[in-house]
């Protein structure tokens, strides 16, 4: 008996484990900046009309990233580049480098900042936006 219990157990933990591989955020707003080869532009202002409910879906199990905003956007996961890592501004932060579609890299950022607002980062190297998002 002892044993069916254990195998009952590890097959929930295993069961939880996939579901927690797969996290779905909704997005509230968002922003962009540039890169003209010297600097960065400074943030846009958020945009909550184009940049709000999109609903992202990060899926570790099959290492792909999907927006589905206007035209859907999906990046596959070349691997965990950060794993909870802190950065200078009190913020905490996952990262990943990815390729999207048309084979660019890109590096994603989930960041939780001191007051829990969660942001997902895209940057390229020419060209950034992030995602106020909120766990859904």
């Amino acid at each position: 008996m002892k044993r069916v219990f254990v195998l009952f157990a590890f097959c929930v933990v295993a069961l939880m484990q996939l579901d927690a591989q797969v996290y779905k955020l909704k997005t509230t707003s968002m922003a962009f900046r540039s890169y003209d080869g010297y600097s960065w532009s400074d943030w846009s202002a958020w945009d909550y009309d184009r940049g709000g409910n999109i609903l992202v879906v990060i899926n570790a199990n099959s290492d792909i990233i999907t927006i589905y905003s206007k035209e859907t956007q999906e990046y596959d996961i070349l691997n965990l580049i950060e794993d909870e890592k802190q950065d200078p501004k009190g913020g905490v932060y996952s990262e990943w480098l990815c390729v999207d579609r048309n084979g660019l890299r890109c590096h994603f950022r989930l960041r939780k900042q001191r007051d829990d607002t969660l942001q997902l980062y895209i940057d390229y190297s020419d060209f950034s936006f992030v995602y106020n998002v909120i766990s859904r």
